[in-house]
């Protein structure tokens, strides 16, 4: 079990399209759960979306994400 900040940013470097760069940028808690038998997690985040519009769409100013991950 752990848990901790999350921040994620999701950025367009090139400028050749027109219009904002920024698509989204999270910042909130997580909480993770470890499951050591199938060297697997379980991660939860949620939190605030700094960027109000998207260039495709509206974006919400809240955020949600679900990750799994395993170890090999």
């Amino acid at each position: 079990f752990s848990f901790g900040a999350h921040f994620e940013h999701l950025r367009r470097t090139k400028d050749d399209i027109g219009g904002k760069l920024d698509y989204y940028q999270w910042l909130g808690p997580y909480v993770q759960f470890n499951v050591p038998k199938f060297a697997s997690f379980v991660r939860l985040s949620a939190g605030a979306d700094f960027v109000k519009t998207g260039e495709i769409a509206e974006n919400s100013e809240s955020f949600y994400k679900l990750s799994t991950g395993f170890s090999f």
